[in-house]
């Protein structure tokens, strides 16, 4: 948790300590995430990160846009490519090639690129589809979409397939739970690799 005290430094209450970040007029930008903090230091406007007890410098320079998760921060450097500092004391570039948007929850960072729908997870990059889906739900580590055909896909840490072959008409995901519905009030429960028939 970040929070601004009554001396004006924002400060990051850390598993029960208090650790002091910067001064107020100095914080161009900051966002937390689960056990992350990623921020920005004026005047110089190097990318730093806070990540379990410890401050790093990530890049001398203000990425052009950073989002952070559960354990890692996504980021676009000013060469365009895509990168993550995930805590193993090394920034990966997940893309060299700028991505149309990218988005982070959890632990997903999804993104496309070049008319792909890509997810990273856990160390590694997955191609999910070659269409950009207009459909599609995420939360945890499970990521539901309707491919082009219509049919239903998931990617569930790691894995992924076909779950329905139907026309949707509503879609959500909690968790690693999907729920879909389809046809005159039929209802399906995706989680942990099988599909369970609503009532």
């Amino acid at each position: 948790m970040v929070y601004l005290d009554s001396r004006d430094y924002y400060n990051i209450f850390y598993q029960g300590e208090i650790i002091e970040m910067m001064y107020k007029d100095r914080a161009k930008s900051y966002k937390a995430g689960r056990d992350i903090v990623a921020f920005v230091e004026s005047p110089v406007d190097n990318f730093q990160v806070f990540y379990k007890g410890s401050f790093m410098e990530l890049e001398n320079f203000e990425p052009k846009a950073y989002k952070t998760g559960d354990g890692f921060v996504a980021y676009i450097d000013s060469n365009d490519y895509l990168k993550v500092y995930d805590g193993n004391d090394e920034v990966v570039t997940v893309s060299f090639d700028a991505p149309d948007m990218f988005v982070v929850e959890d632990e997903l960072l999804i993104y496309t690129v070049q008319n792909y729908f890509k997810v990273y997870w856990n160390g590694q990059s997955y191609t999910l589809d070659s269409y950009i889906p207009d459909n599609y739900v995420y939360d945890g580590s499970v990521i539901a979409w309707e491919n082009e055909q219509g049919n239903l896909n998931i990617f569930d840490r790691g894995q992924t397939g076909i779950i329905s072959y139907e026309k949707l008409t509503s879609l959500s995901c909690h968790g690693t739970t999907v729920f879909f519905s389809y046809g005159v009030k039929s209802h399906d429960i995706y989680w942990n690799g099988n599909v369970y028939a609503g009532e």
